[in-house]
């Protein structure tokens, strides 16, 4: 019964998770490369974010994360404490990506 129970629920927070998208400006990039890539390793090996890309002109950083797993506060102190670059949060509502549930089994 137990195995029930904790597939059943394993099941249920898989359905309803999603995958959280918020912008960051960035303050301090200096060139295209090297930059963009501490912000990017930075976040590597955070439990729950799933992407980083930045962008060298807009100077933002776009992450993408389980809600469920990381808030984006906690992004943006993780970003600011690895790092020596000032972040901002963009969006205050943060976009939630909607995925079925195939997708998000199989991925993409």
């Amino acid at each position: 019964m137990k195995k029930i129970i904790t597939i059943a629920c394993l099941t249920l927070s898989f359905m309803f998770a999603k995958e959280t998208v918020t912008k960051y400006k960035v303050d301090g990039l200096r060139c295209s490369v090297s930059c963009c890539n501490k912000v990017k390793t930075a976040l590597n090996d955070t439990k729950g974010v799933k992407n980083c890309d930045v962008d060298y002109d807009k100077k933002e950083a776009t992450v993408t994360y389980d809600n469920t797993i990381i808030d984006g506060n906690k992004i943006g102190e993780l970003l600011a404490s690895k790092t020596s670059y000032k972040f901002s949060q963009l969006d205050k509502e943060q976009k939630e990506k909607k995925k079925s549930f195939l997708q998000r089994i199989f991925g993409s």
